[in-house]
């Protein structure tokens, strides 16, 4: 059906695009069904986001709320998830493509011909993808835009034209009559009335030819003034304003290199320095794509521009803008500056994930390895060999890195572990120096895969490296209070006090620590990490610890509220919640509510919203609220279960239906809680700890 007061086929979408092509996923067709969903999840996404798969014939698209549909309906939902989509017989339809400065006319014909009316657009000239256009947000843009005015009436060819008429009495009649004089007389030397009409015919058909080539001469500069300005706004202007957004499960931008105070190397060998960097990275990362079956966009350096800066804080700032500006998770950049006898290249990258509690210490501006130092600040040919053979590994170890990342900001902690160990191998090392990031990001990997003690080894290697290095003392103090709480599988509270003390004493240190970039955060960090032991400690019977822990946690709220800053706004989140747990504990039930209800406010993970719904709805139960109470209840197992859609980690997966079981006890559905409680102990191997909490919760619900 076609809509109403349909505009002209010439009508260009680009405002329309960039306000409507942007709630979409887009995942190659090896990909698996939990890489999509777990894509969802980290773009903040929901159920009326579009899947968009990408394979060798084409583009196909589906709602995820039908993706969902399909996928209850599978009778084992996990092996559904974990298969590669190109083996799932998914609710998908084959999409058509318009690039992005077809009219929207066409677009609309396209998307109404798809069965959920859709039609992919692409960035012209580049293949990125633009985004998904859908058939009734088309037909409003359509509806609202008016018309443009009439076209310049087409000029006439003849060769002749007539003079124009002219009615009596008008003021053009007036005018010529006062150019004209006319003489009756017929005497020699003077001309009759029609010699004067004639002679003044040919005086207006000649300006008016003239006229007529000057217009057509005027109209074609305005047109080629027009459509150079309109070249120039695709290509220069409206990639500034309205830049390609990446879509891949993972995304990278790789910089043009700045080449800084030396005027030995020009910034156009800077320039090819980053292409060589980069078509080897590339390279790599097409590879680590094909064999994980993740989708990983690249970004050229004359796409994503130059970063430059004299220090790392503004080069850093500038990063962190570029990957705002291309939804970039990762941005790789570098510093060069030479002298007569030396050239010196710094490379450095960039992690852009906010809210990402738990894995804030990968965020932020790191370097990776030590600078690249050569003899023949000239790039002389035997330099130059040097330096492409060093670009070459660190663009392997580069690729190996972002890999990683991709798999740790997913939650697969063991294959992002597995990938740093790879890339960490000695052999990729000459020495240690400049090693401290990568033993950092192994350290972290093992310790979020349960291996406390491996990841204090690597967190000490880092600092056997940089004794400075702030990020390594807030892990090495995380790993240690992580062994600390390790054996505590009962209700007690009795842990160790040594290994608290420990990590207590790491986390001091990393505010002393020199080496602390600002995107780093390590005061909020640090105190964060003082404001768990201090807490720990009050529970398992050190009252004084009560006021420290308060302290520390305020002063990760304050710093919140002072800089706005994204990064730590899920630690401000967890702040509050740990700062009402305390008001709770004191009996404090109203101040407790209030400030879990900014927990709320702030947290933005499903699984933590979940949590904190199911302590509102126990302390709405206490304070008689019934109604509320069940509202939150209710909340608490929708939350849970949008995360249960969005991971097939084991771990995870059992902390979601424990959540579900529990807000189901709140609820009083104990069928419903003892089944959740069952799903959650078929996912942890019997001894675990967890499994043993989770055992005992059971059997309290099957006697209560």
């Amino acid at each position: 059906m076609q809509p109403e007061d349909s505009l002209p086929a010439d009508l260009a979408p680009e405002d329309f695009l960039e306000d409507h092509c942007q709630d979409y996923i887009l995942v190659e067709a090896n990909a698996s069904l939990s890489a999509a969903l777990e894509k969802l999840q980290k773009r903040k996404g929901h159920l009326d986001w579009t899947l968009v798969v990408s394979s060798p014939t084409g583009y196909a698209a589906a709602p995820f709320k039908e993706i969902f549909k399909w996928e209850r309906g599978q009778s084992d939902r996990s092996s559904a998830r974990s298969t590669v989509i190109a083996e799932l017989d998914l609710p998908l339809a084959a999409l058509e493509v318009c690039q992005d400065n077809a009219a929207l006319q066409e677009m609309y014909e396209r998307a109404n011909r798809h069965p959920y009316g859709l039609v992919l657009v692409t960035w012209e000239g580049t293949g990125i993808v633009y985004g998904v256009a859908e058939t009734h947000k088309i037909s409003e843009q359509l509806k609202s835009t008016k018309a443009p005015p009439a076209a310049v009436p087409a000029i006439s060819e003849a060769v002749s034209p007539e003079p124009p008429i002219m009615e009596p009495g008008s003021q053009q009649t007036a005018k010529a009559a006062a150019v004209v004089s006319l003489d009756t007389s017929t005497s020699a030397g003077t001309k009759s009335i029609g010699e004067h009409i004639d002679d003044f015919e040919a005086r207006v058909r000649e300006k008016y030819t003239k006229f007529r080539i000057g217009y057509l001469v005027g109209f074609i500069s305005f047109l080629v003034a027009v459509l150079s300005l309109a070249w120039t706004a695709r290509n220069d202007i409206l990639p500034v304003l309205f830049p390609p957004q990446m879509s891949g499960e993972w995304n990278v931008a790789v910089a043009e290199f700045s080449a800084q105070e030396d005027q030995a190397v020009s910034q156009n060998k800077a320039k090819q320095m980053s292409n060589v960097f980069f078509t080897k990275f590339n390279s790599e990362i097409e590879n680590l794509a094909d064999e994980a079956g993740i989708a990983i966009q690249v970004l050229d350096p004359a796409a994503t521009g130059l970063i430059n800066g004299s220090t790392p804080e503004e080069r850093a700032a500038k990063a962190n803008a570029v990957a705002g500006k291309y939804n970039a998770d990762v941005v790789i950049y570098g510093t060069i500056v030479s002298s007569e006898d030396l050239l010196s290249f710094t490379p450095e990258f960039y992690v852009d994930i906010h809210n990402m509690y738990e894995a804030e210490e990968m965020v932020g501006q790191h370097s990776l390895g030590e600078k690249i130092i050569l003899l023949g600040g000239n790039l002389e040919e035997q330099s130059q060999v040097q330096l492409d053979r060093e670009l070459s590994r660190r663009s392997k170890l580069m690729a190996l890195v972002t890999k990683g990342l991709s798999l740790y900001f997913g939650g697969f902690y063991t294959d992002a572990y597995q990938l740093f160990q790879e890339a960490n191998r000695d052999e990729n090392w000459p020495d240690e120096s400049g090693r401290e990031v990568m033993h950092l990001f192994t350290g972290n990997a093992a310790n979020r895969s349960r291996q406390a003690e491996v990841a204090q080894d690597f967190y000490m290697k880092a600092l056997g490296v940089d004794d400075q290095y702030a990020r390594a003392y807030i892990g090495l103090g995380h790993a240690q209070f992580a062994q600390a709480l390790a054996g505590a599988c009962s209700q007690d509270f009795q842990f160790d006090s040594e290994l608290l003390d420990a990590a207590l004493g790491n986390f001091i240190k990393a505010e002393s620590a020199d080496n602390k970039p600002p995107s780093a955060d390590i005061s909020a960090k640090s105190a964060f990490g003082k404001g768990q032991v201090y807490i720990t400690k009050y529970y398992s019977g050190e009252k004084s610890a009560f006021s420290d822990s308060q302290e520390q946690f305020q002063m990760v709220i304050d710093e919140y509220i002072k800089t706005d800053n994204e990064r730590i706004k899920e630690l401000a989140s967890e702040a509050h919640a740990r700062l009402g747990l305390l008001a709770r504990q004191q009996g404090d039930l109203e101040s407790a509510a209030a400030l879990y209800e900014k927990g709320l406010e702030l947290a933005s993970d499903h699984a933590r919203r979940g949590f904190i719904l199911i302590t509102l709805a126990d302390i709405n139960q206490r304070q008689g609220d019934q109604e509320t109470h069940l509202e939150y209840a209710e909340k608490a197992i929708e939350a849970y279960n949008g995360s249960l859609t969005l991971t097939s980690d084991p771990e995870l997966r059992a902390n979601h239906y424990k959540g579900i079981a529990v807000a189901n006890t709140l609820l009083g559905e104990t069928k419903e809680a003892v089944r959740a409680f069952e799903e959650a102990l078929d996912l942890l191997p019997e001894g675990d700890c967890e499994h043993i909490k989770i055992q005992a919760m059971l059997e309290e619900a099957q006697n209560p």
